[in-house]
């Protein structure tokens, strides 16, 4: 995903004062974009860089995009990168997971319809809070050949197995599935309000999500931050990982030398990756040491995105029992 260090701020003139101000929020949006965090600038070397942040422009340019004035800043992503470091952050890479928005949408006279890309109030808030958290968003065309594979009510009952059908042929790896409603309960203190309640689909796990406010648009923005939060929580690696000239993995359940090899050649491939050596064998498995040639974030993409390998996540109390970078062969060709 492009522009992941750039952010464009909407500005009433072209001051000194407004172009600071300016500079300070958009590398506010950049710091939480990648590192995932949304509560990064809580953080006091953080709070110092924002208020610092000409210290990390590369460049800036003013923009008019139907009738509003925009300043559009782009930030140094290594100086990005370290400051993120520093605080024992985490980064979340570029190549990021191509999200598919499958809504059912109730309007206020009681219709419902399934929300087809193009101009309305939901696919213009959730492509525009996508921009700022760096979410590869799209909505589906809703055409013939969608609906002979999804339903309305398919969506609406955030029945997974169709949705998922329907979204190959976007290449989505992500889907995002459910309703969109407002409360119809007159003695509720939150009967004006809008909800969505859905799941995000990423491979076999499916997450609920239930999430409300006052207006649709702020609900679609709220939506895309709680998505945004749990992807990060998933593809983001510690910063501190990122820029080294070398690594080491961790493979469990290989059965032979043969697969062990099999391996070895599989993580060659990588294009961050200049060679591989077979480093260790022990209980936890095959550690592979990796010289590489680009960063270390290039190589954790790779693998985040190849089906033949997965990563394997802690569970509660095993952190410091287990190796930092363990991950699981599956053996399944593309």
């Amino acid at each position: 995903m492009n522009g992941l260090y750039t952010a464009q701020i909407a500005v009433q003139t072209q001051t000194y004062q407004e172009r600071q101000n300016a500079y300070k929020k958009a590398i506010e949006v950049v710091f939480i974009r990648i590192s995932g965090n949304p509560h990064i600038s809580n953080h006091s070397d953080i709070k110092s860089a924002i208020t610092n942040s000409t210290r990390y422009l590369s460049q800036y340019q003013f923009q008019h995009i139907d009738g509003q004035l925009f300043l559009k800043a782009q930030f140094n992503e290594k100086a990005i990168n370290q400051q993120i470091r520093a605080t024992g952050g985490t980064i979340w890479g570029s190549r990021r997971p191509q999200l598919i928005w499958w809504l059912a949408l109730e309007n206020d006279d009681g219709q419902r319809n399934i929300v087809a890309d193009g101009n309305n109030d939901i696919t213009r808030s959730v492509f525009e809070q996508s921009r700022v958290r760096g979410v590869a968003s799209l909505f589906p065309l809703v055409d013939f050949d969608d609906l002979m594979l999804v339903s309305l009510s398919d969506i609406w009952g955030r029945f997974d197995e169709p949705a998922l059908r329907a979204s190959e042929r976007y290449q989505a790896e992500v889907i995002v599935l459910g309703k969109i409603f407002k409360q119809k309960a007159q003695d509720s203190v939150s009967s004006q309000a809008w909800f969505a309640q859905l799941n995000l689909v990423d491979g076999s796990h499916s997450q609920p999500l239930l999430v409300n406010a006052d207006d649709k648009n702020l609900l679609m923005s709220k939506v895309v931050d709680e998505v945004a939060n749990l992807l990060a929580q998933k593809y983001s690696i510690k910063a501190s990982d990122v820029t080294t000239e070398d690594l080491s993995l961790t493979v469990e359940n290989i059965d032979n030398a043969a697969e062990a090899i099999v391996i070895q050649d599989f993580l060659a491939t990588i294009s961050a990756v200049d060679t591989v050596k077979i480093y260790q064998l022990n209980q936890s498995g095959v550690t592979y040491h990796l010289n590489l040639l680009g960063e270390a974030l290039d190589v954790y993409d790779a693998l985040t995105f190849d089906d033949r390998i997965e990563k394997v996540t802690p569970k509660f109390g095993q952190e410091n029992s287990m190796p930092n970078s363990l991950y699981r062969w599956k053996g399944q060709s593309h």
